[in-house]
């Protein structure tokens, strides 16, 4: 497999983190309603020397008894971003799930 990673006089790892972020932020906002229904909201930006982007993620969670059951709302506004690499990262998706806790 060809590549072009070249053997230096100094050692580095190509599987380094990606160091060229300038700042970042993450916040989340989040409560609960009526004891069982916990909304948030989170948010994130992220400034590189190229761009820079905020993704907004929504979660609505509940729990009755034994269970629990949560539907995610990932990226909302459907940004367009990329990670290291220029490796683009996913658009508005969702996930889901049930959680049963024995007792």
């Amino acid at each position: 497999m060809e590549d072009d990673y070249h053997d230096t006089n100094v050692f580095a790892s190509r599987y380094l983190i990606d160091t060229s972020i300038k700042n970042h932020f993450t916040g989340v906002f989040d409560f609960t309603i009526a004891k069982i229904i916990k909304p948030s909201i989170t948010y994130k930006y992220v400034e590189r020397p190229q761009e820079s982007y905020s993704i907004v993620d929504a979660k609505l969670a509940a729990a009755i008894k034994s269970f629990s059951v949560f539907i995610l709302f990932n990226n909302i506004f459907d940004t367009e971003y990329y990670e290291k690499d220029n490796v683009i990262m996913p658009r508005s998706n969702f996930e889901f799930g049930l959680t049963y806790t024995f007792r």
